[in-house]
């Protein structure tokens, strides 16, 4: 690319060193000499064979891009089509935005929730009617496992929307929860006067009664008669263990009779 732009009259000095007065002048005068020698020089053909070499690039790249423009062109249409479809959806999803504010306006939160619950009771009232059905032999098994399945599915979605929906009315505030009500203790009756006829109940005092130094006998709580082998051993024979776990009465020796039995309840818990 250096030899391009940058001019070598090496070539050219070396034809005009040769040429007398004469030749000089007669080349001066003639113009189609001086183009010749121009021609020759070596910068002058690089030259022509780049712009040749660009030239066919250049053709080639025209021949490419000429061979999209179908496809190009298709690509093209399409845009435009998916322009429209875009457009349209936007306008749709608009009109359907101000249909939902006009709802939200004239309908409250309260009143949804009521319709859903509704719903919910109304699918239900279907599942009941056809579980009614099939026992009164009404319709087959298949046609209540279809009816009854698809009713019971759309009532428990219901029912969950619902909740959700309290759940999200609590949250926001929209629903007031409910008061807990305060208990209030009752005062006690006014102690009774002489007027009533009802025996006057002395107050329990104050200050508590100071204990005795005389101590109390501790009364012990009778104990069963113990049981070996179904017998009742009364008294205690000597060497008998008392097992306080075993609190079943006798069912020998206490009848009308001598190893009288009485009926036995069902054993459950400790007595197995």
């Amino acid at each position: 690319m250096n030899s391009l732009f940058t001019p070598d009259y090496s070539h050219l000095t070396g034809l005009l060193q040769h040429l007398n007065d004469e030749e000089l002048k007669e080349l001066l005068n003639n113009e189609e000499k001086i183009k010749t020698l121009v021609n020759d020089l070596k910068q002058v053909h690089d030259i022509e064979a780049e712009r040749e070499m660009v030239f066919a690039s250049n053709k080639s790249i025209s021949e490419y891009n000429l061979s999209k423009q179908p496809i190009l062109q298709e690509h093209r249409t399409q845009l435009e089509e998916t322009r429209k479809i875009a457009i349209d959806l936007k306008d749709n999803l608009l009109e359907k935005k101000k249909k939902i504010e006009s709802y939200q306006q004239n309908t409250s939160k309260e009143t949804i929730l009521a319709l859903l619950q509704a719903a919910t009771s109304e699918k239900e009232e279907e599942a009941e009617a056809a579980v009614n059905a099939f026992l009164e032999n009404e319709i087959t098994v298949e046609d209540f496992l279809l009816r009854y399945l698809e009713v019971r599915k759309m009532a428990h979605l219901r029912r969950t929307k619902a909740e959700k929906m309290v759940n999200l009315l609590l949250t926001n505030g929209s629903i007031p929860t409910p008061p807990v009500r305060s208990q209030k203790l009752r005062k006690p009756p006014p102690p009774p006067t002489a007027n009533t006829g009802v025996p006057f109940v002395m107050p329990y005092p104050s200050n508590p009664v100071p204990q005795s130094n005389f101590a109390v006998p501790i009364r012990q709580a009778p104990q069963h008669p113990p049981v070996f082998n179904n017998v009742s051993q009364v008294p205690y024979p000597p060497g008998a263990t008392y097992y306080p776990n075993q609190m079943r009465p006798p069912t020998f020796g206490y009848g009308p009779y001598p190893n009288y039995q009485y009926p036995q309840p069902p054993r459950f818990g400790h007595y197995k």
